[in-house]
């Protein structure tokens, strides 16, 4: 039986965690799209409130993602590729909405 929160087992996917933060003062109406080897995931739409984060999905397999936000009608695309990790490591791609309203990505996997 599997333990919640325990790391991973050798040779497991990876977790990769999306989020987005809104360090600015107004709401932003914000798109995400996931895309895996082409095939469409997930769409999502929220509106993000301001000083907020939020979580955006949880991917779970290794292979190469395409993340698409689009927020106020301005898109940032970022393609990140999973790979098969060994132990438990970190894993996260973050988004965030600076003052002025541009966005930034952080992605990060632990070696």
């Amino acid at each position: 039986m599997p333990l919640s929160g325990c790391a991973s087992p050798q040779n497991e996917f990876p977790e990769h965690r999306v989020s987005i933060r809104n360090s600015d003062d107004e709401p932003h109406d914000v798109a995400f799209v996931v895309e895996y080897d082409g095939e469409r995931l997930s769409n999502e739409s929220l509106r993000l409130s301001a000083n907020s984060s939020e979580p955006l999905s949880t991917l779970n397999r290794s292979g190469r993602y395409t993340l698409r936000l689009t927020v106020d009608g301005r898109t940032v695309s970022r393609t990140v590729e999973l790979p098969v990790v060994e132990g438990d490591r970190r894993s996260f791609t973050e988004f965030t909405i600076a003052d002025n309203g541009t966005v930034s990505v952080l992605n990060y996997h632990e070696d």
